[in-house]
């Protein structure tokens, strides 16, 4: 993400999904393969990851990181393989440029510095929100397929397929209405069919349709969890932005294991327990979504103190402004 254009951002977080879901898709397939060897399925799923741990050479470190470590030749070196690849040329001074950077005090930060202001604290803690409940909503609805008619294994890859056009529909939202209500508007959709899913659960003549609505809300939940990503890798600066992810997403991942309880209620209590559960956090997830800053052609903060200040001034029932042809228009304010 560092070492792309602002305007290719969204294009990368659909690709990252897509190796998501690909993975996903591929999974049960596997498990129904093994016969339900689970020894045999870890196996097989962990080999893969060698092929990852072996490769990592292939990706270029981050020049930012490199720069600000001093190790000015190793970064002049990958941003000369970014310009070779982009048919343009560094300055002459280039290395002079980077040691001068390089003797300049880096300032560390740690996560107290996610709290250090109101705006701050506000935007960290309403992103944390964000990927907790996509995490909650998406584990939980993916735990459901036990539950339903029908091959399990299937329902499973039926899920998984529907996230691919949940990428796509994801990204041109983004680019057109924005994040933060790109967002909203997924969450709005997907708690609209979790009440159509509490209605239907008793029905057991309706499965087949409880099967077709749990999709559509699988759907909508992608949509929100692209958004709500992308807009946590922008919201922060360089100096923040491993620091505030890393929080946002250790919250969404303690509190996603109330994903199984939930599912579990369902079985115990009542069946409809769970989507009404499920309704409210939807919900609860587009006003936090509506709360955040926009972050479509917006000049985002490079340091904590234009962190600090983003968003301000942003109106609360508007839509991003278009991108302008010139120069500066990630300078000009949300309309």
């Amino acid at each position: 993400m560092e070492i792309s254009s602002a305007s290719q951002r969204a294009l990368l977080t659909m690709l990252q999904f897509v190796g998501w879901t690909s993975g996903m898709c591929v999974m049960p397939m596997v498990a129904w393969a093994t016969g339900g060897e689970w020894k045999l399925f870890m196996v097989l799923t962990s080999v893969p990851c060698a092929a990852v741990f072996l490769a990592f050479r292939q990706f270029p470190e981050s020049p930012r990181w490199l720069a600000a470590k001093g190790k000015s030749e190793k970064c002049l070196e990958v941003l000369n393989y970014i310009a070779d690849k982009n048919g343009t040329t560094l300055p002459d001074n280039a290395l002079v440029k980077l040691k001068e950077l390089a003797e300049r005090k880096e300032t560390v930060y740690g996560v107290a510095t996610l709290f250090a202001n109101q705006r701050l604290m506000k935007n960290t803690i309403l992103i944390s929100l964000s990927l907790t409940l996509t995490q909650i909503l998406y584990y939980t609805i993916v735990l459901s397929v036990a539950g339903m008619s029908g091959n399990p294994f299937l329902n499973f890859l039926l899920q998984s397929l529907i996230e691919l056009p949940g990428f796509l529909i994801g990204r041109a939202l983004c680019d057109r209405l924005g994040r933060r209500w790109s967002q909203a508007g997924a969450f709005v959709f997907a708690g609209c069919f979790q009440v159509a899913c509490l209605i239907t659960v008793v029905h057991e003549h309706l499965l087949w349709l409880l099967v077709a609505m749990v999709l559509v809300v699988k759907l909508s939940l992608t949509v929100a969890a692209y958004s709500s990503y992308l807009q946590c890798m922008e919201l922060y600066p360089t100096c923040l932005r491993q620091t505030g992810t890393s929080v946002g997403f250790l919250i969404a991942n303690a509190l996603g294991a109330l994903g199984p309880y939930i599912v579990y209620l369902g079985t115990v209590a009542d069946p409809r327990y769970p989507y009404a559960i499920l309704s409210v956090l939807c919900l609860v997830g587009a006003t936090c979504a509506t709360l955040l800053p926009e972050t479509l052609n917006q000049k985002l903060p490079e340091t904590v103190q234009d962190a600090s200040h983003f968003g301000m001034g942003q109106k609360y029932w508007s839509l991003p402004q278009r991108k302008r042809k010139d120069k500066d228009y990630q300078s000009a304010p949300t309309k």
